[in-house]
């Protein structure tokens, strides 16, 4: 069975009806069976105001706070209270989309390091391996030396012997 577009769908294991043509949700009253719209709450600007220059100065309201905050605006300490219950949630949930923004970038420095590092790593690799297969390619025979004292070139056993105190 496929709902069409205005048509109600129904959800019996919790007993919520929502009309898909709108947002509005009738719940069944367990009791009774009777149905009855939630309407939400809209505050006036100066509410709005308050409350969210009350929650920068405190996040949670004590009872005392709460029930004076509630008196101030007009309103009842539990719609009071869920307001805050939920500005607290779209603040924690605003806190973890920078974080999670900050470790991304973070993520992309350390792998874009890493990758560096790799390279380098395997530069260095290929000049030790280049440097030894040089250094073996050559002979010992072929190994000219140096006397520092004379200049003279020698080959490394008659330069231990040239430079020997004769006996």
């Amino acid at each position: 069975m496929q709902l069409q577009a205005n048509e109600p769908s129904k959800d019996s294991s919790f007993g919520i009806t929502r009309d898909r043509s709108s947002t509005n949700y009738n719940c069944n009253a367990i009791s009774g069976g009777l149905e009855r719209d939630r309407k939400k709450l809209r505050l006036s600007q100066e509410q709005l105001t308050l409350l969210e220059e009350t929650f920068k100065l405190h996040t949670t309201l004590n009872l005392a706070q709460k029930l004076a905050l509630a008196d101030q605006l007009n309103l009842k300490s539990r719609q009071v209270e869920v307001w805050f219950q939920n500005r607290r949630a779209r603040s924690k949930l605003k806190q973890t989309e920078v974080d999670c923004e900050f470790l991304k970038k973070y993520c992309e420095r350390l792998k874009e390091e890493n990758g560096r590092l790799k390279k380098e790593l395997q530069e260095l690799r290929s000049r030790k391996i280049g440097a030894s297969q040089l250094y073996i390619q050559l002979p010992k025979a072929a190994t000219l030396t140096i006397c520092p004292s004379c200049d003279k070139t020698t080959r490394p056993v008659a330069a231990v012997e040239a430079h020997s105190p004769p006996q």
